[in-house]
């Protein structure tokens, strides 16, 4: 992502809580537990943050590499459940022997995106892009379009299926 910023442009990713090293603006280590307990379904909660160096005997902490964006947005209950009930089955097969971090049970619950996009630029497209993601991974909405056949004409005509077909 430094890299990406270094470039001169943006970058928008879906992140864990433990994958990269995120602090306040103030040089403080989120606390994730305080963002998610008050969050109500459906809510987003927005941070700024600095993203620093992490790894292998944490050198480079206290020197950001970058400021970016933290949005935060909780899942409803059935998608919540689906999230804990994979996590577990991934954690049963790494770590049999240890225990899941009550903040990973609790970050199961939310969709965590870390953004180098301001505020202000994305206001007005929030909209257009909610709805977009509604579309795009809503499983109901999803299905019906495989049932019915849309986009499989524009998947077709990009892969060479048609050709594939008339061999057959």
């Amino acid at each position: 992502m430094e890299k990406v910023i270094a470039a001169g442009a943006d970058f928008i990713v879906c992140s864990g809580w433990r994958a990269i090293r995120i602090v306040t603006r103030e040089g403080h280590p989120v606390d994730w537990n305080a963002i998610y307990a008050p969050m109500q379904v459906g809510e987003f909660c927005e941070l700024d943050v600095l993203v620093e160096p992490s790894g292998y005997q944490q050198k480079g902490r206290g020197k950001p590499l970058f400021q970016a964006r933290l949005i935060i947005k909780r899942k409803d209950a059935g998608a919540a459940e689906r999230s804990l009930r994979a996590a577990r089955q991934g954690h049963q097969r790494h770590r049999r022997n240890q225990t899941m971090l009550p903040t990973t049970v609790a970050a199961t619950g939310v969709v965590t995106v870390l953004t180098s996009i301001p505020a202000t630029d994305m206001a007005a497209d929030r909209r257009r892009v909610q709805a977009s993601q509604e579309r795009t991974w809503h499983p109901q909405a999803a299905s019906q379009r495989s049932a019915t056949g849309q986009n499989l004409a524009d998947s077709a005509s990009h892969s060479g299926a048609d050709d594939r077909r008339g061999r057959q």
